[in-house]
């Protein structure tokens, strides 16, 4: 399809199906803002275009139409839309989504290590850097922050190490260890900070909400292992929870999007 065509069908809002179908072929990103694109069209490209998809002009009535089909669109790709859209967001962007996680689920470690302040001083260091790192300062900031990590990379492995889990990362391998999802919480809680600027400290953030969750019932609950069966309550549970955090964090990397200059 040549451009002038193209341009053409955007400009038009009447434009056929047929023509919109042709145009998403070649410019994805048209046909989803078109707003007469067709339906079936719309959810197919809403699939991989998260953050532009509810504003639309078609997506707004669709919506309002379907907030199930919405819901079910978004769980199903919700990790791969924080994926795609951490790639483009600035290294201060993702540190600074890194420590707002870290201080969403800190509660969970200083719950079972009251007291124990590493990684709260851990997560201030990391934004003292980050906000001051072009300044006379930054290198001052920088090397308080490494250090800083060091402190808090000694705490979660101290962390896993109490909840009888390998200090190099989670294990749900075996379910005859004596490990509570509050210790899980804990341990998974101290180690956000350990992957700097990783989406994976994203992943981990929400895994702990998920053992916070079950542990809500009984803080000394055996944790939820991953042998457990899909229809299993506490699985479903510990699912929920993680997916509700994830839905957080995708929110916020929309703000930090929006908060980019045009």
């Amino acid at each position: 399809m040549s451009n002038a065509t193209a341009r053409t069908i955007r400009e038009n809002p009447q434009a056929s199906a047929s023509k919109i179908e042709a145009m998403a072929r070649c410019d994805p990103d048209a046909a989803l803002q078109h707003p007469n694109c067709p339906v079936e069209l719309w959810w197919a490209l809403a699939a991989n275009h998260g953050m532009e998809a509810p504003s639309s002009p078609a997506g707004q009535l669709f919506l309002l139409e379907a907030p199930e089909r919405w819901a079910v669109l978004e769980r199903e790709n919700i990790q791969r839309w924080i994926s795609m859209a951490w790639q483009i967001l600035r290294k201060t962007q993702r540190y600074m989504l890194v420590a707002e996680c870290a201080e969403r689920v800190l509660p969970l470690y200083e719950r079972e290590f009251p007291g124990d302040t590493r990684i709260r001083e851990a997560i201030n260091a990391l934004r003292q850097w980050r906000l001051g790192i072009e300044t006379q300062d930054g290198y001052r900031l920088e090397q308080a922050w490494l250090s800083s990590k060091c402190t808090a990379e000694a705490a979660a492995k101290e962390a896993a190490l109490s909840s009888d889990s390998p200090a190099q990362g989670p294990s749900y391998s075996t379910a005859d260890k004596i490990t509570t999802s509050g210790q899980y919480a804990a341990r998974d809680a101290a180690f956000v900070l350990c992957y700097d600027d990783s989406e994976e400290a994203l992943h981990v953030a929400a895994r702990a909400m998920g053992h916070a969750k079950h542990a809500e019932r009984q803080r000394s609950a055996p944790a939820m292992f991953w042998d457990a069966q899909d229809d299993d309550p506490r699985k479903i549970e510990f699912m929920a929870a993680k997916f509700a955090e994830a839905k957080w964090q995708w929110m916020r990397i929309q703000q930090y999007r929006k908060e980019e200059p045009a």
